[in-house]
């Protein structure tokens, strides 16, 4: 309102009477409540910049998808080559998962035969009857193995116990020599000097030679009746013994000779051929060995080149089964140098058995040439015995001259008591033979106690060999059972990959779902592995929605911000800054943002539903995925911070990015979210802070 001042009155007017130009500046009446009406305008839309709230949001565009990998449509590929037969099924037809789709003809050559199951099986089973038949051989070995062992606890106490029994034959041939030397000592000592003695007593012998006169004449006619035939008959038996002896001489040469020639050679010969034996084993080993390692450097490469794909199992499996085969054959090698070496022990016992047999025949024809030189003693003594026999007979006579001639009886005394002296004589000879003879019988005993230690030897020698011949058949058996077990297991491997590759002819759906379309033509197409035969939809209710986000949007979205989704073919009418106003969209939660871009600066990011809202009837379910199918474009508002009206207009003014709570969006990322349950704390958390905060600047 103007005050009005007092102006000049014109001449011939009246006071009360203005000027007409002052009446026209004079306000009109609508002006002042125009005013007012704006001045509170103005304060409404300041109060409204100041306390009304807007809700700052981000969008993207992207479709509907299955969030479930396992569930989304899924291609249908051939998985051998071949010639398509039939189709069983139509597009647009739903299939329950293990229904068959289509069927398919293998053109491999390798599987072209329709028994070959039935003769793999077949194979399978005479290779189980085999493996049966070694496990058989195997068990019979480890008990001819078990009846080797008891064999040998039986023939080393034997062999024991002989070689105990030459060592007492030893002791008692000892004995004997001690004895005969005993002896020996008793007739030099006692026997000549006794008939010194008996000489001396001849003379009085002579004395009473008259009154022996008749005992003589008696004595004559049995010395004529008895001693002498007694004496040519033991003479007798002496030659004949001694022929005996002669001809055991002979005999134990021709041992000895057949020993030198034939048995020692051929102990030489075999010890040889062990020998060669053993180096051709060492040989075979060092053969193994260097295949061994190649087998394995051929594993490690074929194992290299597997785990980098340029190799199939199948190579890896050949190659560790050639690793296996060389370390069999490698420690077959090592067994047969075992038995080679064993083989030479044998031969190197064999040969001194050998060795010790020649001994053995030397002594026999040293014990024949004792025997006969004893024998030819023996005669001599008989011989001897036979003399004394007549010298009886003579003195008898001696005795019946002596009664006649005193004189003539003295001589014959003393050729008697002569005769006395060299019986004693033949005494101590036949004394010295018997200590001859011991001797030579220790000699033999002695031999006898190294044959048995030798034969001990040989019996524990045969044993061992035994023995190590049975653990190796055992060895080669067990060796038999694991190729066998090793070529089972490869054909029921093959076995189970041809059963498996039959089973691949026929296709079928690997999820219930819808057939969306048949990629192939008809039945006689020819196929490739992997070819796409047809796409199947899978029933699902597991939805979800993927948005792209600009690189400027992304770093604003965290997991569990509410979003707005807008879905085609549904009517929405969408307020951004008031989206409980919204009409006609859906209410969802992000649940993944991906880590890394597209390669062109965008973002994807997964929306759930907000089974949260949707549960308590808060907010609406999505469409059902008959009519909601995973493809169908949808565009999507992240629902971000909440702020006043001025502050996004000023924001939208300058073109500033929208703002967010720093502490919720760094650790928003780690906080659990489960779409299932919708939590909602991400959007309550994020509301007033930024607010108060925004407000103090």
């Amino acid at each position: 309102m103007c005050a009005h001042t007092s102006l000049p009155v014109p001449l011939g007017r009246g006071p009360d009477e203005g000027p007409s130009s002052l009446l026209l500046l004079r306000p009109r009446s609508w002006v002042r409540p125009l005013a007012a009406v704006l001045l509170a305008l103005m304060g409404i839309v300041g109060a409204c910049l100041l306390f009304v709230p807007w809700q700052q949001s981000v969008s993207g565009v992207g479709r509907v998808i299955v969030y479930s990998a396992m569930e989304r449509p899924q291609n249908i590929e051939a998985e051998i080559p071949g010639r398509l037969l039939s189709w069983q099924v139509q597009e647009g037809q739903t299939v329950r998962q293990g229904e068959l789709i289509a069927e398919l003809s293998d053109l491999d050559s390798k599987f072209l035969d329709r028994n070959q199951l039935v003769r793999m099986r077949e194979q399978r089973t005479a290779l189980l009857e085999r493996r049966a038949a070694a496990m058989t051989r195997a068990a019979a070995l480890e008990r001819q193995l078990a009846s080797v062992g008891r064999s040998r606890g039986f023939a080393l106490p034997t062999a024991g116990e002989r070689a105990q029994q030459a060592e007492q034959r030893q002791r008692a041939a000892q004995e004997s020599v001690t004895a005969a030397e005993q002896a020996y000592k008793a007739g030099r000592q006692v026997a000549v000097p006794g008939a010194s003695e008996r000489a001396q007593q001849a003379v009085e012998r002579y004395r009473a030679a008259q009154e022996a006169l008749t005992a003589a004449q008696q004595a004559l006619r049995g010395t004529q009746d008895v001693g002498v035939p007694a004496a040519g008959e033991r003479a007798q038996q002496a030659v004949e013994r001694q022929r005996a002896a002669r001809e055991a001489l002979t005999a134990a040469e021709q041992s000895l000779l057949g020993a030198q020639e034939v048995n020692v050679p051929t102990a030489e010969a075999k010890f040889l051929q062990a020998q060669q034996r053993q180096v051709a084993a060492e040989q075979a080993v060092e053969a193994a060995e260097q295949a061994r390692k190649t087998a394995g450097f051929n594993q490690t490469r074929i194992a290299e080149l597997f785990s980098k794909g340029l190799r199939s199992k199948r190579d890896l499996e050949l190659a560790d089964l050639d690793q296996v085969r060389t370390d069999t054959d490698l420690q077959r090698a090592k067994t047969g140098v075992e038995v080679a070496r064993r083989d030479v022990r044998v031969a190197q016992l064999d040969q001194d058995r050998a060795r010790v047999d020649l001994t053995r025949a030397r002594t026999e024809v040293e014990r024949a040439k004792a025997a006969l030189d004893i024998a030819a003693r023996d005669t001599k003594v008989f011989a001897l015995e036979q003399t004394r026999a007549q010298v009886d007979l003579e003195r008898a006579r001696t005795e019946v001259e002596r009664a006649r001639a005193a004189v003539e009886i003295a001589r014959r005394d003393t050729g008697v008591a002569r005769l006395e002296q060299n019986r004693a004589g033949i005494d101590v000879v036949r004394a010295a033979t018997e200590v001859e003879r011991a001797k030579a019988a220790l000699n033999i005993a002695q031999r006898d106690s190294r044959v048995g230690d030798l034969d001990a030897a040989k019996v524990e020698a045969d044993t061992d060999a035994a023995v190590n011949s049975a653990h190796a058949s055992l060895a080669s058996a067990r060796e038999t059972i694991a190729s066998m077990t090793s070529d089972i297991l490869k054909l029921e491997v093959d076995l189970e990959n041809t059963r498996r590759r039959m089973n691949q002819r026929f296709v079928r759906a690997p999820r219930t779902g819808r057939i969306v379309r048949l990629t192939r033509v008809g039945a006689g197409e020819t196929v490739k592995a992997g070819d796409v035969l047809a796409v199947l939809a899978p029933d699902s209710a597991d939805q979800a929605v993927e948005l792209t986000l600009s690189a400027f949007d992304a770093p604003l979205v965290n997991v569990g911000r509410p979003v707005r989704l807008q879905f085609a073919g549904w009517p929405a009418l969408q307020f951004t800054g008031w989206p409980s106003a919204a009409v006609g969209t859906f209410a969802g939660r992000v649940a993944v943002i991906d880590a890394v871009d597209d390669g062109s600066g965008k973002y994807r990011i997964i929306v759930k539903p907000d089974t949260a809202a949707i549960s308590e009837r808060r907010e609406d379910p999505w469409p059902d995925p008959q009519h909601l199918r995973p493809g169908a474009i949808a565009t999507g508002w992240v629902m971000l911070d909440t702020v006043s009206l001025g502050y996004e207009l000023w924001r939208q003014f300058n073109a500033f990015p929208p703002t967010v709570d720093r502490q919720t969006s760094a650790y928003g990322d780690e906080k659990d979210y489960d779409g299932d349950k919708g939590s909602d704390k991400a959007g309550k958390d994020a509301k007033a802070p930024e607010i108060k905060r925004k407000s103090k600047q």
